[in-house]
């Protein structure tokens, strides 16, 4: 009897996700309803799971890089606010898909409200510390909070050289590193395609005002 109500509350829930995986007619990608947080039958964690492998396999075709209006308007962010709100100590959608959103959606400010909640729900990461000073820093220009990020992570067991480079990013040498530093790690984790060549033309440019 228990397992046959499970059942039928994984159906009910995965009917309820349909509208996200599901393209309509005209091939357009509709962000996930924002109720699924109120309608997950307690699979909130099987659902967070679904939410970000779909990020992953449509991201790119939603970005400016994929097809003008292939996809509702800030797709990226709504599918990770509601994977992070079904389960807010998922580390991923916060890690990789905040500096996704940034890089190549270009939602800077989506990607630093992503990692803000991000820190507040798992604030023992330094990696979630260190890539928040880059989207504050790079995209935002809010020096002094980049720079109050770069400690934290070196507080909780960042490489040094991220206090160092806290003290730098007033200048345009330490606000390159962190840029170079941050979209390198992007670049050797993407494979091959034009946003892997866009990145290594990024790279090259910075790596000529770094004088490596």
């Amino acid at each position: 009897m228990k397992t046959s109500f499970l059942l039928i509350a994984l159906s009910l829930a995965l009917l309820t996700f349909k509208p996200l995986t599901k393209k309509n007619s005209g091939g357009k990608i509709f962000a996930p309803p924002k109720s699924l947080d109120l309608t997950h039958f307690g699979f909130n964690l099987v659902l967070s799971d679904i939410l970000w492998l779909d990020f992953i396999q449509h991201n790119f075709e939603c970005s400016p890089y994929g097809e003008d209006g292939a996809c509702t308007k800030r797709w990226g962010f709504t599918v990770l606010e509601e994977a992070t709100q079904l389960d807010p100590k998922f580390l991923y959608p916060y890690l990789h898909g905040g500096v996704q959103l940034s890089v190549i959606n270009g939602d800077h400010k989506g990607a630093a409200s992503l990692f803000e909640r991000g820190i507040e729900s798992i604030g023992d990461k330094w990696q979630l510390f260190y890539r928040a000073a880059y989207i504050n820093m790079i995209e935002l220009d809010d020096k002094e909070k980049a720079a109050g990020y770069l400690v934290t992570a070196a507080d909780l067991g960042a490489p040094q050289w991220t206090r160092s480079l806290a003290s730098k990013l007033y200048t345009k040498v330490g606000k390159a590193e962190l840029s170079y530093r941050t979209l390198y790690d992007l670049y050797s984790k993407t494979e091959e395609g034009p946003w892997r060549d866009d990145l290594k033309k990024r790279l090259d440019e910075l790596s000529l005002e770094l004088n490596l």
